[in-house]
């Protein structure tokens, strides 16, 4: 793990619930591209859980 890193990103849905995502890699990864990913998931998160509600 010592050649790993962990980027996290947290998000909170309409209803209150607040959670945490994550990815870990290599600390060579593209890390826009990783904060990239986790912006879609958080986006896709909130909308799942938007049409759930509706």
């Amino acid at each position: 793990m010592k050649d790993c890193s962990v980027v996290t990103a947290t998000y909170e849905l309409e209803d209150g619930f607040k959670g945490t995502i994550g990815i870990i890699g290599p600390k060579r990864m593209d890390y826009e591209k990783v904060v990239d990913a986790l912006r879609n998931v958080k986006e896709q998160l909130s909308d799942t859980f938007k049409d759930e509600h509706s």
